[in-house]
């Protein structure tokens, strides 16, 4: 092995120490160069592993902090698009902790790096492994931060007392 050889070994097949074929590892393939495949879809699983999208709805990868929010605040998840990436949602709910009540105003929402509401829904717990629920696509040159919030338009103060709103969030950004 030397310093240029790929870290990661596809199958070998044969007893030579070369990679000769491809690993599939929950969807995304690893090349028999050890590089990754490049993803475009999250909903492809590459036959025998399971989509992004199904790994995240099992799985959510974002989940901010339990919080006690005044009316108009939000937790949020700040998710940073380089050029020409993609966010796509495939979970998310908002809620209250104590009971996994959803009062009318919790939402949860979708930002673009102007903060502009792209989608915005009432639930405690949604997802799709076909279709993302939200999606939004950095169009420009740069860097974009895009944002997921449980966001608190109920009109009042919600759980001062008890345990706070709670989210969780499945997403990709390919």
């Amino acid at each position: 092995m030397t310093d240029s050889d790929a870290l990661i070994f596809a199958v070998e097949d044969e007893d030579d120490e070369e990679p000769t074929a491809p690993l599939n590892l929950n969807g995304a393939t690893i090349t028999a160069d050890g590089q990754v495949e490049d993803r475009t879809d999250a909903t492809d699983s590459d036959g025998d592993g399971r989509s992004l999208a199904e790994i995240v709805v099992d799985a959510p990868n974002g989940t901010p902090p339990t919080a006690h929010l005044d009316d108009e605040d939000a937790i949020e998840i700040s998710v940073p698009l380089g050029a020409g990436e993609r966010i796509e949602v495939y979970r998310w709910g908002a809620y209250m902790v104590s009971d996994a009540s959803v009062p009318s105003g919790l939402t949860v929402r979708l930002l673009d790096g102007d903060d502009t509401v792209i989608e915005e829904d009432e639930t405690a717990r949604d997802t799709n492994t076909s279709d993302p629920l939200a999606e939004y696509e950095n169009d420009s040159s740069g860097t974009e931060i895009a944002k997921l919030q449980a966001f608190n338009d109920t009109g009042d103060a919600l759980d001062d007392e008890d345990d706070g709103v709670g989210a969780a969030f499945g997403y990709v950004v390919v």
